[in-house]
């Protein structure tokens, strides 16, 4: 099996919007073509670890109503996970 597409989840839509069209991942995948076999939702800001990152395929970052200048531990944490995955 190849490894996932990793779609690092970083905050949700609104509800009322999710509830007729989705969130995030659901549009990220769609406009990707992907299916769900092939996507990993990680979401790190409700504190759930990411995979390694020598075992991802691609990844996709969500939008967040978080600003990256408030530091939240989950996108320090984030940042660094995708430095790994770059190098």
């Amino acid at each position: 099996m190849p490894p996932p597409w990793v779609i690092l989840k970083t905050g949700s839509t609104l509800p009322a919007i999710a509830r007729r069209r989705g969130d995030f991942e659901d549009w990220i995948a769609d406009g990707l073509g992907l299916s769900r076999s092939d996507i990993l939702v990680v979401p790190v800001f409700e504190g759930v670890p990411l995979p390694p990152a020598n075992e991802v395929a691609a990844v996709v970052i969500t939008g967040s109503p978080a600003m990256v200048t408030a530091q939240h531990a989950w996108s320090v944490a984030s940042a660094a996970w995708l430095r790994e995955v770059w190098l």
